[in-house]
C-alpha cells in the first residue's frame, strides 16, 4: 500500500516452555519488528536464520538462567514437543517482554491468525489516510479495529480509568461507613462518659474545650484508621505487582499526591464526624451528669 513504510504480526497462544506455563509470541519477520520498535539486542542478533528459534527478553532470561545456544522444550496449544534453539536476547522495551518464536511455529499455535498488526507510516503520508484505506480492507471483519498509536493509549488508559473509578466509587462507600462508624463510637463514648463530662465542666472546662476534645478524639481515630489503610494497601499493591511481574507489571508506582489528600480527607472526616457528638458533650447537664449513675 502507498505510504506503508513498514508491517509486522504478531501471534499469540499460551503454551509450555521446559514444563512451565508461558504466554508466547510469534513474529514472522522480527527484524522488521525490532527495526519498528527500536528493540536493541544484548546478545547475538534479533533475527531468523533458521526453523525453531526464540528470542527472550534480557530480565527473564537472567532470572531463568538461559542463554544464546540454549534448546528449550516447547509445547504449545497443538502439535508435539518443539526443541527450540535460543538465537539472540532482546532489551527492556515498552512492546514486548517474554518468549518471542519464529513464524514456522505459528500452524501449532490455538488460533493460527495474528492477535496484532503494526504499521509504520511512510513520512510525508497522514495516518488518517493509511487507517481510512486499512478499514476499507478490513470492512469485512469487524472484530478487528484500526487504531493510530495515540488511539491505542487512550483505549487502553480508559479500560484503567473505568477500573479506577469503580475503585473511587468503592473508596467513597468505605469513607461514607467510617464517618458513620465514627459518629456512632463517639456518640457511645459520650453516654458512657457522661459523668466524667460532669465533673470535668464542673471544675471549669468550657463548652468550647470539650467539643474540641470529642473532635481531637475522633480526628485521631479517623487519621489512624487511613494511615492503617494507606500501610495496608501499599503492601498489598507491591505485592500484587511483585506476583504480576511476568505479565509486564514491573514499575512499582505510588500516586503519593492522591494518598497525602486520602490522608488530609481522613482529618476532614473525622471533624465532620466528630460535630454532633462534640455539641451532645457540651450541652451536657452539669448536675444531671455528675448525678449520672
Amino acid at each position: 500500500m502507498p505510504g506503508v513504510a513498514r508491517t509486522a504480526w504478531e501471534y499469540d497462544d499460551l503454551g509450555q516452555i521446559d514444563g512451565q506455563a508461558h504466554g508466547i509470541a510469534a513474529v514472522p519477520d522480527v527484524s522488521d519488528m525490532a527495526a519498528m520498535f527500536k528493540l536493541r539486542n544484548t546478545a547475538r542478533t534479533l533475527a531468523w536464520s533458521g526453523k525453531e528459534q526464540a528470542l527472550l527478553d534480557e530480565e527473564n532470561a537472567k532470572e531463568r538462567n538461559v542463554h544464546v545456544g540454549d534448546t528449550v522444550a516447547v509445547q504449545l496449544s497443538r502439535g508435539g514437543v518443539h526443541q527450540v534453539k535460543v538465537v539472540g536476547i532482546y532489551g527492556k522495551n515498552d512492546v514486548t517482554r517474554g518468549w518471542v518464536v519464529s513464524g514456522d511455529l505459528i500452524a501449532d499455535f490455538r488460533a493460527a491468525q495474528p492477535s496484532w498488526g503494526f504499521v509504520t507510516v511512510a513520512p510525508g503520508t497522514a495516518v488518517a489516510d493509511i487507517q481510512r484505506q486499512i478499514d476499507k480492507l478490513l470492512a469485512d471483519s469487524p472484530e478487528v479495529t484500526v487504531v493510530s498509536r495515540a488511539e491505542f493509549v487512550n483505549q487502553q488508559a480508559a479500560q484503567f480509568n473505568s477500573l479506577l473509578t469503580m475503585i473511587q466509587i468503592l473508596l467513597a462507600l468505605a469513607i461514607l461507613i467510617a464517618v458513620l462508624g465514627i459518629v456512632n463510637t463517639l456518640a457511645l463514648s459520650v453516654l458512657e462518659r457522661t459523668r466524667e463530662l460532669g465533673l470535668l465542666r464542673a471544675i471549669g472546662l468550657r463548652r468550647g474545650q470539650a467539643m474540641r476534645m470529642v473532635t481531637v478524639e475522633a480526628v485521631v481515630i479517623s487519621v489512624f484508621g487511613a494511615l492503617l489503610g494507606l500501610a495496608v494497601g501499599t503492601g498489598l499493591g507491591a505485592a500484587v505487582v511483585r506476583a504480576l511481574k511476568n505479565e509486564g507489571f514491573s514499575d512499582l508506582a505510588f500516586p503519593w499526591t492522591s494518598m497525602g489528600t486520602y490522608l488530609a480527607l481522613a482529618a476532614l472526616v473525622g471533624v465532620v464526624a466528630a460535630v454532633l457528638p462534640a455539641i451532645r458533650a457540651a450541652r451536657v447537664n452539669v448536675l444531671t451528669a455528675i448525678a449520672h449513675e
